[in-house]
């Protein structure tokens, strides 16, 4: 380890973004052959099924194998080498301090939830966009061949509890290590530039999604989830957020219950959520200062 951080001190910042995400790619192989050999020992069977019969027979183990490797080996190990590797030098309390009232903090919150009111809003741009592209039957038809096969793993008991372990909980930790405790702080390290770094770390995190037909949702959920990282220096309180965020898309999956708020556009709702939106962003803009 001594020499590994040695030698990351005197790479390049694109060179150690390269090292990490090399040892992520080593830590997600080794984690699914290891996953797989297991899982090969306790039904001789399983590699020979396809997706869908493992994932009807059995939910966990598809989970396990599918889910497990990527967010704890590609995700999350980078993540948390980097926070260990540049423990001195990411963003601090005492590098930039900045103080928050208990009413700022509750403000934060407000803001979060003004971000997930306006997601019917948000979609409804998204497909405004992929329609003008005569893309947007392609990518729904792929978006609920994904819904409905999550459906399924999580139809049983244990489906469903391993799914809120693996979906809401190891997800919304590993994305949070990677994207806004690795790449944001990385990036703003480099940069100095609070909004060019929130900005970047907001459309990678979009990006890498691969669920365009959720762009812009999920690049403002981003970009709103690391402003509040740049602004607390708190890591947990965004992993929080995150994995409520993800538990609630577990239980709508789980139950095909989505609100109606959520798959409409209902102008009670959307232009007092817009309003309150703008207004903290704008109340906020200061603090993103450096």
């Amino acid at each position: 380890m001594k020499h590994f951080k040695t030698y990351y001190a005197q790479t390049s910042p694109f060179g150690q973004v390269l090292l990490l995400l090399l040892t992520g790619f080593i830590t997600y192989s080794f984690l699914s052959m290891g996953i797989a050999l297991i899982l090969q020992s306790y039904d001789n069977t399983i590699p020979t099924l396809s997706s869908v019969a493992f994932a009807d027979k059995h939910p966990v183990l598809f989970m396990l194998q599918h889910f497990i490797p990527l967010q704890v080996g590609f995700l999350f190990t980078p993540g948390l080498l980097f926070l260990i590797l540049s423990k001195d030098k990411i963003i601090k309390k005492k590098e930039a301090r900045i103080t928050l009232s208990i009413i700022e903090r509750i403000l934060l919150l407000v803001l979060a939830l003004s971000t997930f009111l306006l997601l019917p809003l948000l979609s409804e741009m998204n497909l405004s966009i992929l329609r003008a592209l005569n893309v947007e039957e392609a990518l729904i038809a792929q978006k609920e061949a994904s819904d409905a096969l999550l459906q399924q793993l999580l139809t049983t008991h244990s489906g469903f509890l391993f799914g809120l372990f693996t979906i809401a909980i190891i997800t919304g930790i590993s994305e949070e290590f990677a994207f806004r405790g690795f790449m944001f702080n990385h990036i703003f390290r480099t940069t100095r530039k609070p909004l060019l770094s929130i900005v970047i770390t907001a459309f990678i995190f979009a990006l890498l999604h691969f669920n365009y037909l959720q762009f812009i949702p999920l690049f403002v959920f981003g970009a709103i989830l690391t402003m509040i990282y740049f602004i607390t220096r708190q890591l947990w309180l965004v992993i929080l957020l995150h994995v409520l965020n993800n538990g609630f898309n577990v239980w709508w999956l789980s139950t095909a219950t989505f609100p109606n708020w959520m798959e409409n556009i209902y102008l009670e709702t959307t232009i007092p959520s817009t309003l309150l939106f703008m207004g903290l962003l704008y109340y906020f803009r200061k603090k993103l200062i450096d």
